[in-house]
């Protein structure tokens, strides 16, 4: 201390609780002016100002700290300074106390206890004490109070914002910090995790630009479709409750964690149509009805349906009752029997899976899934088949099918209709025949149904039986157990009259079990009287006409028919 020229600085000021030192200011001199001594009363005759301590500090020492001026001061002396405005802090301002969260003024100190010569500000610090932010950092992080200074102000370091709980703040640091470190991927994927399950207290909307600032870091612990593990910013994974919805496009999250967190990382956000799009193909080609169904249920709970439904229907994307995916114009309503009615079509058309239609329906209607096929159906599924090399027993028994569901249509219409025949191969429906000839064989080449067309089938079809166009005298044929060769010169009628004169009638019952025993298959033998007559105007033949009347008629289990006229 020594004396001093009053004019010797723009300002002056007496220290009335006779603190000392305090720091150089430039332009301010203090003058020790303890009260109830004759320099107080010396500088209040001259009509200066005199400053108690919190005074001091308030109008003095936090503007000089702000200002940078101690840059070059000592760590020690700038703690000194430090603890002396803290000793105060429950008698300054609220004003003054929110003006010391932005200051630097607290020593830190690493998480392993060693000590820095830095300084920081409170808020920017964790309480030591407090596990679930420790936990959040790393070991050898500056990110605490030194001990004893701790120690000494805990109460003045909360009051200028040191973190006791984890906050905004507290996450927007450790995001950074975590983008930004050189730390091992595990050790970095363990705190992520503990920030992640944290209970935040989070103080702003979701939506505020410094969350959206936040999307691109890369500090989220996430593992791609091939089991990869990486940092990836929130805007390159997802969480895995959307594992179903992007997981062969983008890497999921690691762990599951809350809506809040899921907010402020964007993913509430619609998924885009391409992602959704080559996750459903992914779905298909995997055969997961998991991940289609996922699919199919945010496309229309987020009213993607009309934006995608283009896509949609070129797409097999249906679960039949096969457990296989169609293409939505391949299939139709589940059927209301027990039996789903388009079974034996598939793989070319086929019912819905129950369970998928119950889930899916108004989306499977706008694609186009249907209630009833048409008989363009059928054709398509006969052109399909016929482009084959070979016709498999199994696309046989679709073919079979196909027959069968045309017979609900009218006939008329079914001039576009197939029919295969004995050797596999498609015939127009109008030149292919039955063959209920037996023994006798036609001259010339003659398309035959196959086998295993049912005869009701044949006979709804009105495809037209050999012996048919035999008794109109389109057809000739020769009998396949004569050892010799020959042509049959004399008329169907006249050997048909032969055979039945050379039989006594008593005999043609045994002829009739014979038939019906050389016939395979057969294992019973029917007889019917018919007793009525008919109609004489539209015979081929007027001869025919004796023909028309009373009947008796054998029938054998076997397919094969003979009349008794």
């Amino acid at each position: 201390m020594t004396w001093v020229n009053l004019n010797a600085c723009k300002e002056s000021f007496g220290l009335v609780d006779g603190v000392t030192p305090v720091p150089e200011i430039a332009g301010i001199q203090f003058i020790v002016a303890q009260e109830s001594t004759s320099s107080h009363q010396l500088l209040k005759t001259l009509g200066l100002t005199c400053h108690n301590t919190v005074e001091l500090i308030q109008n003095h020492l936090i503007q000089h700290w702000s200002s940078q001026k101690l840059i070059d001061w000592s760590p020690s002396s700038k703690e000194q300074l430090a603890e002396f405005i803290l000793r105060y802090f429950s008698c300054l301002s609220l004003a003054t106390q929110t003006k010391l969260q932005a200051l630097p003024i607290v020593p830190v100190a690493k998480l392993d206890g060693k000590e820095t010569s830095d300084f920081a500000c409170a808020r920017e610090l964790i309480d030591p004490s407090v596990l679930e932010l420790t936990e959040l950092c790393f070991r050898d992080e500056a990110i605490v109070p030194k001990k004893e200074f701790f120690d000494k102000f805990r109460v003045a370091l909360k009051g200028c914002g040191l973190k006791i709980a984890v906050d905004k703040d507290v996450v927007q640091h450790r995001i950074n910090c975590y983008a930004g470190s050189k730390y091992p991927f595990e050790e970095i994927r363990s705190r992520a995790h503990k920030l992640l399950k944290s209970q935040v207290a989070w103080m702003s909307s979701p939506n505020k630009q410094e969350y959206l600032e936040l999307r691109h870091l890369k500090w989220l612990p996430a593992v791609d479709l091939n089991g990869t593990h990486s940092l990836r910013a929130s805007n390159e994974c997802r969480s895995p409750r959307d594992r179903r919805l992007v997981n062969s496009q983008v890497p999921i999250l690691d762990i599951s964690i809350s809506t809040e967190w899921q907010e402020r990382l964007g993913w509430e956000n619609t998924l885009s149509s391409q992602i959704l799009m080559f996750q459903l193909k992914h779905g298909i080609t995997e055969k997961d009805n998991s991940i289609v169904d996922a699919v199919l249920t945010y496309i229309s709970q987020s009213k993607l349906t009309g934006q995608l439904m283009d896509n949609l229907k070129i797409l097999e994307c249906v679960f039949d009752t096969n457990g296989s995916f169609i293409l939505p114009s391949q299939a139709f309503c589940p059927s209301k029997q027990s039996i789903p009615s388009y079974e034996r079509l598939q793989p070319y058309l086929a019912n819905v899976d129950r369970n998928f239609w119950k889930v899916h329906e108004e989306l499977l209607l706008n694609i186009g899934v249907r209630d009833k096929l048409q008989l363009s159906d059928l054709i398509q599924i006969q052109t399909i088949l016929e482009s084959k090399p070979l016709l498999d027993d199994a696309d046989l028994a679709v073919e079979i099918e196909v027959l069968n569901f045309a017979c609900k249509f009218p006939r008329a219409s079914l001039t576009s209709l197939k029919v295969v025949d004995k050797l596999r191969v498609f015939q127009p429906i109008h030149d292919i025949n039955y063959d209920d000839l037996g023994l006798l064989k036609p001259k010339e080449k003659v398309n035959l149904t196959h086998k295993h067309i049912p005869m009701n089938v044949i006979v709804a079809l009105e495809i037209e039986s050999l012996s048919a166009r035999l008794i109109k005298g389109m057809l000739e044929i020769e009998d396949v157990n004569d050892e010799d060769e020959f042509d049959q010169r004399e008329s169907v009628t006249s050997r048909i009259s032969d055979t039945l004169d050379r039989y006594p009638v008593e005999t043609t019952f045994r002829e009739y079990l014979a038939n019906a025993d050389d016939v395979q298959g057969a294992s019973g033998v029917s007889w019917l009287l018919d007793p009525r007559s008919h109609a004489c105007k539209s015979l081929l033949t007027p001869e025919m006409d004796i023909f028309q009347g009373p009947a008796f008629l054998v029938h054998n289990n076997g397919g094969k028919w003979i009349f008794i006229i």
